[in-house]
């Protein structure tokens, strides 16, 4: 923002505008969205001109914008490209917000007064499907003598249609092993066109609830164990009245019941020897609270399938499957079958296509930066539609 100082009916006749002022901006404008020349002297023309929008001796209503305050990106129309210029909401040094009726004047004029040149060898920026490595393409702007650079990530989207003969994928599908032969057809669920059977998981009972051990011998799984008021346990030589489950588990058992056996003391308390506790094997049950009990072990969540966390121990039993690479067809869970190893094709009618978003697997970008379709000894394939949109990646 240009602040000035005048007093009125005092002429210096000086630039308004500081030469970094004019080199480095573009344009400035008044408050109401009015061009400010840079050319603009304290003179009677200027003052009559500006007076009215401010008080006293001061104008500070004057905004500058350069470059580096507009953030652009475009769009493909036709076989051009339409560039969209968006004023930064600040000031340059962030002072001030700029005026909206200020910022819309300022990106319609520069939009108006700017020319685009894409800076590749053939003028064609680099255009991104999806699945490829991002590239960035060099723009310069030109605005009347000056002019300014942008990298622009040129991204394609749209649709196309696929006919002919597909690697055969879903539910009830027809598919042949041999499109020259299409007597032997086989029917059922492919995944890349691989025949599936279903995976069915496994219902694990899921422990939370904790143990009052009050006897010696085998103990069934619990999430812990706990002693009353009359026993202590020894831990790993270490005195305890808890402990949390883990594998292979044993711990022995004092009480202040007198007996024959060998005893120990605690805060001067005698301690007198039950027996040995030992926890039963889990059999894969799952232990609220112990991670390892579920670790490598997956539910089924929105198709997907997602390693078990604590928040899903909410029941008492859980369908649980023991890899994440599984394929999830439908609301099923399937594996490929190992022993038919046949790839499988299904034939996809002309007049019922199958519509697919534009990636790098089903199109490429040509020579002269056209999206152009992949098109193999099998698939046929037709684009729909197909729209280019980039943004200021710096």
């Amino acid at each position: 923002m240009r602040e000035f100082k005048f007093i009125r009916g005092k002429y210096t006749n000086e630039n308004i505008f500081n030469s970094d002022e004019t080199k480095a901006c573009l344009f400035a404008y008044d408050r109401d969205g009015e061009l400010v020349q840079f050319t603009e002297k304290n003179n009677k023309e200027f003052q009559d001109k500006f007076a009215g929008l401010s008080s006293g001796d001061r104008l500070s209503e004057i905004y500058t914008l350069r470059p580096s305050q507009f953030t652009i990106s475009a769009t493909k129309e036709v076989n051009n490209y339409s560039f969209t210029f968006n004023a930064n909401e600040m000031t340059y040094d962030n002072s001030e917000i700029i005026p909206e009726n200020v910022r819309k004047a300022a990106e319609s004029y520069i939009k108006s007064k700017t020319t685009a040149h894409i800076k590749t060898t053939d003028n064609v920026p680099k255009l991104n499907l999806e699945g490829n490595t991002i590239e960035k393409t060099t723009v310069e702007f030109t605005f009347g003598k000056k002019t300014f650079t942008r990298n622009l990530v040129f991204k394609v989207s749209g649709t196309l249609e696929e006919s002919g003969y597909l690697l055969a994928n879903g539910e009830n599908v027809t598919a042949y092993s041999d499109i020259a032969n299409t007597d032997n057809p086989k029917t059922g669920v492919f995944y890349n066109g691989h025949f599936q059977i279903k995976v069915q998981s496994q219902s694990n009972d899921v422990v939370s609830n904790s143990l009052e051990v009050t006897n010696k011998g085998n103990l069934n799984v619990a999430t812990s164990y706990t002693t009353s008021e009359n026993f202590i346990f020894v831990v790993n030589g270490q005195i305890k009245n808890s402990v949390d489950y883990s594998d292979n588990l044993e711990f022995l058992l004092y009480t202040k019941t007198r007996n024959s056996g060998n005893t120990i003391t605690e805060n001067g308390i005698t301690y007198y020897y039950v027996g040995k506790c030992t926890v039963m094997s889990r059999n894969n049950k799952i232990v609220k609270g112990y991670e390892t009990s579920y670790a490598g072990k997956y539910v089924l969540k929105d198709s997907k399938l997602i390693q078990v966390t604590e928040s899903d121990l909410t029941k008492n039993k859980l369908a649980i499957y023991s890899s994440d690479e599984y394929h999830i067809i439908g609301n099923n869970v399937y594996e490929d079958d190992s022993s038919d190893t046949e790839d499988y094709f299904m034939h996809i009618d002309n007049k019922n296509p199958l519509v697919k978003n534009i990636t790098n697997e089903n199109a490429y970008v040509n020579e002269k930066g056209v999206v152009s379709p992949l098109i193999t000894d099998n698939i046929f394939r037709q684009i729909t539609s197909v729209n280019v949109t980039a943004t200021q990646s710096d």
